[in-house]
């Protein structure tokens, strides 16, 4: 079985233990009595443990003389922390909450300890012109297992009775634990090729960051970074406001939130044959001014069909720019660097996704309401937050591949693709749209 293929694996049942148990962690520890603030550090510890861990994550691959083997430890003590998980009401009592917060850091944290390595191992095998599509198609994959597990969760727990509800959530950790095991399997299996870094390839995080005036990727992973905080002063909480303002049961809240995770997939790949046609900056551009909008869309109306809409759009947009922030660094770093650089932009990553929901909780606390809602308020401050920096990252961030002009229209069409463009009646020349008659092109038919 060749290394694409046995990626392929690793990443579906990978897939199938976030779609278990990512979207549900937060409405587990509402279950368990977690209050507003508390469902917000959930999600910001786990992000800052993730991050002061990312700063020897490349190193860490040079003591265990293996990226293969750093990659395969850190995700067995994710699967095993699933355990534990499984059971936190009745082995932790009172301290459920915290305990819940901590296991759930330990594992996520841990598998994303090994992340930078699995990356650097899983891009030698493709070339850069290959790495928007397979990645595009990895993410397709995943988003599919994902959203499918998602919703096998969400009925699961939609059909529990109320007083046996903390038993579903047990069982969703402990198929979780099977599923990342299973991914172990696969992982131990993959291929590593040579790998070793030279002195002058190594650099400590604060010669990374010295180089903002005059490096294009510190400039990109710090916007990316402060853009994340912006997303997470409200993203975090859409659970919350979901499950405890809007009263939504929670097959209706597994809907929504998945109807996103669909889209994300679905549109994915058309969004790598963007970047490798048209470069990853384009696609961060609109995806990041995109997501900007979003949260003023959501306290618009508590109507279902709304927010599942809005889910539907944001997730299109999510999934162009996952996949594009990734492709960046993979375009901007050399081999030897890459797991290194990978590493620093989760570091900045997670400071920022950690710092916003932190800084989230707080706002939470004391905003006036807007429109009735403390919720409204705080989704206001995070899109004109996250409106700033993506107009900054378009002045201080360039493109690092030889790609030419391209706009929005351009992009729309390479994403809605030919068919629905015949359906229009339009015609597209070398890719782009042409509606001009045959008299306006001589009498051409």
């Amino acid at each position: 079985m060749n290394d694409l293929r046995i990626t392929r694996r690793e990443v579906t049942y990978a897939a199938i233990m976030t779609g278990l148990t990512e979207s549900f962690m937060i409405p587990y520890a509402l279950a368990l009595g977690a209050s507003t603030v508390q469902a917000g550090l959930l999600s910001s510890c786990r992000n800052f443990i993730l991050s002061i861990l990312q700063l020897k994550s490349a190193d860490a691959v040079a003591w265990s003389r293996s990226r293969k083997r750093l990659v395969t430890s850190t995700a067995w003590v994710q699967a095993l922390c699933w355990i534990p998980l499984a059971m936190v009401a009745p082995l932790f009592g009172t301290w459920a909450v915290p305990a819940l917060i901590a296991l759930y850091t330990i594992g996520t944290a841990s598998a994303a300890f090994g992340g930078p390595a699995l990356g650097s191992m899983v891009s030698e095998y493709l070339s850069p012109e290959e790495r928007g599509r397979f990645f595009g198609h990895l993410r397709f994959i995943a988003g599919t297992w994902t959203a499918g597990a998602a919703l096998a969760a969400g009925l699961l727990l939609h059909f529990m009775a109320p007083t046996h509800r903390l038993v579903g959530f047990a069982l969703l950790c402990g198929g979780a634990a099977l599923t990342r095991a299973m991914s172990c399997r696969w992982l131990a299996r993959m291929r590593e090729g040579p790998f070793s870094t030279e002195p002058k390839e190594r650099f400590s995080f604060a010669e990374f960051l010295g180089q903002v005036r005059t490096s294009n990727f510190v400039r990109f992973v710090l916007c990316v970074g402060v853009f994340n905080f912006s997303v997470n002063l409200a993203s975090p909480y859409l659970a919350v406001y979901l499950l405890e303002e809007l009263r939504y049961d929670y097959l209706t809240y597994t809907v929504i939130v998945q109807a996103g995770v669909v889209a994300a997939f679905v549109i994915v790949r058309r969004w790598g044959k963007v970047g490798d046609r048209s470069g990853n900056w384009v696609v961060l551009r609109w995806t990041m001014l995109g997501a900007s909008v979003l949260p003023l869309l959501w306290p618009l109306s508590d109507q279902v069909i709304w927010l599942f809409a809005v889910y539907v759009g944001g997730g299109c947009l999510w999934g162009g720019f996952n996949l594009a922030v990734v492709n960046f660094v993979y375009d901007v770093a050399t081999p030897a660097k890459r797991a290194r650089c990978l590493a620093y932009f989760n570091v900045v990553n997670g400071c920022g996704a950690s710092l916003g929901a932190l800084t989230g909780g707080f706002l939470f606390t004391w905003l006036p309401a807007a429109d009735g809602s403390t919720f409204a308020s705080l989704f206001y401050c995070s899109a004109a937050l996250r409106a700033a920096v993506a107009l900054l990252f378009i002045r201080v961030v360039r493109e690092v591949r030889p790609v030419g002009e391209v706009g929005l229209r351009q992009i729309v069409y390479d994403l809605v693709g030919q068919r629905v463009i015949n359906v229009l009646g339009l015609e597209v020349t070398d890719g782009r749209p042409d509606q001009s008659t045959s008299e306006d092109r001589g009498g051409e038919k």
